[in-house]
């Protein structure tokens, strides 16, 4: 058995934020160079009745220098206004691109 600690590196992403409506992208990407992939972990606070809001991957070859980032197909999660403090991850493996971003999108209906 082996231990998970000694095969993950864990890095803050993004700081927290107050409740809003606009979307949160991170200025940098995760360089997932020497790795097999990337979970990205986002915790909820209060969600508002109206809420519409969901988190997805952007990729990237080289941090968005010349090529931008771009959403990876199929990694969209959608997030209920019921789901109040929880948690939803994105687990990305072998990334096509090198750099990760994970995007959280808040809006009210």
């Amino acid at each position: 058995m082996q231990n998970i600690s000694k095969q993950t590196k864990l890095v803050r992403h993004s700081n927290a934020v107050a409740a809003g409506i606009t979307t949160i992208t991170p200025s940098a990407g995760i360089d997932t160079k020497g790795f097999a992939g990337c979970l990205f972990v986002v915790h909820w606070g209060a969600i508002v009745a109206t809420g519409v809001q969901s988190i997805e991957c952007h990729s990237s070859t080289d941090d968005g220098v010349a090529d931008a980032y771009t959403a990876l197909l199929g990694s969209k999660v959608t997030v209920a206004d019921s789901d109040d403090n929880k948690l939803t991850y994105l687990d990305i493996y072998h990334p096509r691109e090198r750099y990760l971003k994970c995007i959280v999108n808040r809006a009210t209906a």
